[in-house]
C-alpha cells in the first residue's frame, strides 16, 4: 500500500463558527484515501447537544481517524460546540502543511479557497472543507510518494482503454491520458510499440485523435471479427518474432473488418433508404443474416450520421436476432429500447448507443412497435448546426500563441471538445480541391494581416463556389491544429464554417 493510511477510515473535519452561538460541523469520510460519500454537515448549538453520537455525524466520526487544519482552534470550537465532557481526538496537519507548501505559511482555510484555482473554475464552488480534504491528499501523496510509483508502466494501456472506450476527459481522466499520451512514445510493451511503429506513430508528438484513428480501432476489430484472444496476444506477447506476425495479422483483420464494413454499407443502404421513408423519416431499422455480427455497431453509427436519425442494424443468427442501436447527440433512444423491451431476450446500453437479443419469431413485431413509439415520439432529423464558438479572435490574436492556449487544455476528447475560434475579414490567398468534384477536401492559405496559415476544409469541395475563390475575404469558423512533417509542428487551420465577409 506505501502508506500506514492503507484500509484506514479518515474524516476530514472542519468546523465554523455561526451567529447565536452555532456552529457548523463539516465532515468528508475517505476509505483507502477515496471518498466514500459527499460531504456531511450540521449545525449546533451551543449547550443543546452535549456530545457528537447525538448528531448525524456520529457514523462519520466513530472508528476513524480525524484530520483538522489548525487543531488549537478547531478544539476550542469543538468544546463550545459540545462542552468540555468530550474531547476532540484528531491529528492536525497545519504545520506540516505549512513546511510542505511554504507559500500556504499563515494561510487559513478561508483564504486559501479565495486563491484556489478549484474554487475560480469549478461548476460547484469549493467549500473549506475541500480545501481541507484536498490538502491532506497533496501532503499524504507528497509524503509518500511510493503510493504513485509503478503506475507510469500501465498509463499506456489505460489511456488505449480511456480513449476507446470514449471515457469523458474530465478531472482525473483527462490527468491520467494527458501523461498517458506522453509515456505511451516510450511503452515497454513490446507489441503496443510495434502497432505504432507500423501506424508511423512513433518519434511524434501524439494526440487523442491519433490514437483514436489509428491505435484502438485496430484492437477493437479484432473483436468484431470473431477473435479478440488475438489483441491480447499482441498486447502480452514478448517475442519479437511472434510480434510482428501478431502485429501484420490484427491490422490485416482491420483491413478486412473495413472491407466487410464498405460491403454490407453498399447491400443494406437501398433497405436503410427505404426504411427511413417507411419510418416517417424518424429512424433506420435494417440488416439480415448476411450481416456480421460484429459490425452491426459500425453499421448503425454510420447509417444514424448518414440520415441524421437513429439507426438499428441486425444480424440473424441461428438461434436468436441480435441488433445494434445508435443515435446522434439530439436523440437518446433508451425509452425506445424500453418500449420494445417484452420482445427483447435482453437489452442495454446508454443513451446513444445500445444492443439487444431476441427470439427470431419477434423481428416483424419489433418493426411494428417501432412505428407504434414512432407515432407518439416522432424523432426530428438533426439539422446541420453551425459549429459553437469558444472565442472570436480579432486579426492581431491570430499568431502562434492560439497553439499554447490551445495545449494547456488537450487533451481533447469526449466531455472535453476542441476549442473552436471565429475570425472575421480572412484574405484567400490559394484554395485547391483534393480529391472528388462532390466529396473533396478544400486547401487553402488563408491570411491574417501579415501571418498566414495553411487551413483545410474537409469534404467541403460542393460548399466552395461562387464568391468563396482566391482573393475573396471570409469569417471562418475553425479549430487549430497541426501537421507534424520531418520533426517540425506545421500550423494549419481546420475550417469547421466559412462565409464571405460582409461589411
Amino acid at each position: 500500500s506505501g502508506t500506514d493510511l492503507y484500509k484506514k477510515n479518515i474524516s476530514i473535519l472542519n468546523i465554523v463558527p455561526g451567529g447565536n452561538k452555532s456552529y457548523r460541523i463539516e465532515v468528508q469520510k475517505l476509505f483507502n484515501l477515496v471518498e466514500e460519500s459527499e460531504p456531511a454537515a450540521e449545525t449546533i448549538v451551543q449547550g443543546i447537544i452535549e456530545n457528537p453520537s447525538g448528531t448525524n455525524l456520529s457514523s462519520y466520526l466513530n472508528d476513524s481517524l480525524i484530520i483538522v487544519f489548525n487543531g488549537a482552534v478547531q478544539k476550542k470550537l469543538f468544546a463550545q460546540a459540545f462542552g468540555s465532557a468530550v474531547e476532540l481526538n484528531a491529528f492536525d496537519i497545519s504545520e506540516e502543511i505549512y513546511t510542505m507548501f511554504p507559500k500556504l505559511t499563515g494561510m487559513s482555510l478561508l483564504k486559501m479557497r479565495e486563491i484556489s484555482k478549484d474554487s475560480r473554475y469549478s461548476d460547484i464552488p469549493s467549500g473549506e472543507i475541500d480545501i481541507l480534504r484536498n490538502l491532506f491528499l497533496a501532503f499524504v501523496y507528497k509524503k509518500n510518494q511510493q503510493i504513485t510509483k509503478g503506475y507510469d508502466n500501465i498509463l499506456d494501456l489505460v489511456t488505449l482503454g480511456s480513449i476507446a472506450d470514449m471515457m469523458p476527459l474530465k478531472n482525473e481522466n483527462r490527468i491520467i491520458v494527458k501523461h498517458g499520451l506522453k509515456n505511451i512514445q516510450k511503452t515497454e510493451n513490446t507489441g503496443l510499440h510495434d502497432l505504432m511503429l507500423k501506424q508511423k506513430l512513433l518519434d511524434k508528438p501524439l494526440s487523442t485523435s491519433d490514437i483514436a484513428w489509428n491505435i484502438t480501432p485496430v484492437i477493437n476489430a479484432t473483436g468484431r471479427m470473431g477473435v479478440p484472444e488475438k489483441a491480447a496476444e499482441l498486447l502480452f506477447c514478448t517475442d519479437r518474432t511472434n510480434i510482428r506476425n501478431l502485429t501484420d495479422e490484427v491490422l490485416s483483420l482491420n483491413k478486412e473488418r473495413k472491407k466487410l464494413g464498405e460491403k454490407n454499407w453498399d447491400s443494406l443502404k437501398g433497405s436503410a433508404e427505404r426504411s427511413f421513408q417507411e419510418m416517417n423519416s424518424s429512424l433506420v431499422f435494417t440488416g439480415g443474416k448476411n450481416v456480421p455480427r460484429g459490425i452491426t455497431g459500425i453499421l448503425s453509427a454510420r447509417f444514424a450520421s448518414y440520415f441524421s436519425v437513429p439507426a438499428i442494424i441486425y444480424t440473424v443468427l441461428e438461434d436468436r436476432i441480435v441488433g445494434s442501436v445508435r443515435s446522434l447527440r439530439n436523440y437518446p433512444i433508451m425509452n425506445m429500447l424500453a418500449f420494445c423491451g417484452e420482445l427483447f431476450t435482453d437489452f442495454g446500453g446508454h443513451d446513444f448507443a445500445g444492443g439487444f437479443s431476441m427470439p427470431k419469431g419477434n423481428l416483424v413485431q419489433l418493426k411494428e412497435k417501432l412505428g407504434e413509439y414512432l407515432v407518439n415520439h416522432k424523432i426530428a432529423r438533426a439539422e446541420e448546426r453551425i459549429p459553437e464558438v469558444d472565442a472570436e479572435l480579432p486579426s492581431g490574436f491570430m499568431t502562434n500563441e492560439i497553439f499554447k492556449t490551445v495545449n494547456q487544455l488537450s487533451p481533447y476528447g469526449e466531455g472535453n471538445p476542441p476549442l473552436v475560434f471565429l475570425s472575421r475579414k480572412l484574405k484567400i490567398k490559394t484554395l485547391e480541391i483534393v480529391g472528388q468534384k462532390k466529396i473533396g477536401h478544400v486547401k487553402m492559405t488563408l491570411q491574417s494581416g501579415d501571418q498566414s496559415w495553411p487551413a483545410i476544409f474537409w469534404n467541403a469541395s460542393e460548399k466552395i463556389e461562387g464568391e468563396i475563390k482566391p482573393g475573396a475575404e471570409v469569417d471562418v469558423i475553425f479549430r487549430v491544429g497541426h501537421n507534424f512533417y520531418q520533426n517540425n509542428y506545421i500550423p494549419q487551420l481546420i475550417v469547421l464554417d466559412m462565409s464571405i465577409y460582409k461589411k
